[in-house]
């Protein structure tokens, strides 16, 4: 992340990984044992707060089927859906060149059609 951050440009946060980050933080036990909304709307707050920093990233159009086909071509995979959005996202735009993630070893696993660095903390 300090790598990102370095480049001085915002970091690029697709909507759904807002929404898998704020669903971790408000409902998963292990994250939050008394299920406090605190962590979850503090996140997306720093978001939306933080336009230098981060900008929300719709998916691109036709999004849900192609990640529907990734998930089926890659099926022997452990993809999630919201990552199948995020590769669909990152092979839409050619400017992405770096993926922050905690599942580095999927980002590894998906044969992007250029390189892409993946960053994991």
């Amino acid at each position: 992340m300090a790598r990102a951050r370095r480049r001085r440009k915002p970091i690029l946060v697709p909507t759904v990984v807002a929404g898998e980050a704020y669903t971790k933080l408000r409902c998963d036990k292990r994250v939050s044992p008394r299920r406090d909304a605190g962590p979850a709307l503090a996140l997306l707050a720093m978001i939306d707060s933080s336009p230098d920093a981060f900008a929300l990233v719709a998916a691109p159009d036709g999004a849900h089927a192609r990640a529907h086909q990734l998930l089926q071509r890659y099926s022997d995979q452990l993809f999630s859906y919201v990552d199948a959005v995020v590769f669909v996202s990152v092979e839409s735009d050619a400017s992405i060149d770096t993926v922050l993630t905690v599942d580095a070893r999927d980002f590894q696993a998906f044969p992007f059609s250029r390189v892409v660095a993946v960053d994991a903390p």
